[in-house]
């Protein structure tokens, strides 16, 4: 007995059939899919452009450094701010384009820094306000901005 074009079975194979026939001018002579077009932006262009002028910090990369356990470079086994300064290429490397830093004022550091008894000094852990300052500078020519608390803060160069 043979099947007839009426069949279940024989529409389905006829409607593949022409499916396929159908479908088979506009399949590509490779197995992906190919690449969108987009017109290509200048990444550098486009970084300088979202992270000047007055809303900088909305499209920078923040990072969030607590200076006590970065690194020591006093050997005290405190971290400082010459030991920070010490890392902007690290940093860099990471993206970032500014630093929040934790409070680096003197404070009893009963609450982590937060408990500030002078809020125009650094803790003489971390340094001196010249090694800040310094610090500041060189996290600027780094491309990274710094900020301790509410005490300072820097826009970062253009990268």
């Amino acid at each position: 007995m043979s099947q007839t074009s009426n069949s279940p079975m024989g529409a389905t194979a006829l409607a593949a059939g022409v499916l396929d026939l159908a479908l088979g001018g506009c399949r590509s002579s490779s197995s992906s899919p190919p690449e969108p077009v987009y017109p290509e932006k200048d990444r550098a262009v486009e970084a300088t452009r979202l992270l000047s002028g007055p809303d900088w910090y909305r499209h920078a990369v923040f990072y969030e450094v607590y200076v006590r356990s970065l690194q020591d470079s006093g050997g005290d086994g405190i971290g400082d701010l010459r030991g920070l300064v010490a890392r902007p290429g690290d940093l860099k490397a990471l993206g970032v384009d500014a630093l929040w830093l934790m409070p680096i004022m003197p404070s009893p550091l009963a609450d982590s820094g937060y408990d500030v008894s002078d809020y125009r000094g650094i803790h003489p852990d971390y340094g001196t306000m010249a090694s800040h300052a310094s610090g500041s500078t060189a996290a600027s020519t780094a491309s990274a901005a710094t900020s301790s608390g509410c005490s300072t803060s820097r826009r970062p160069a253009a990268r």
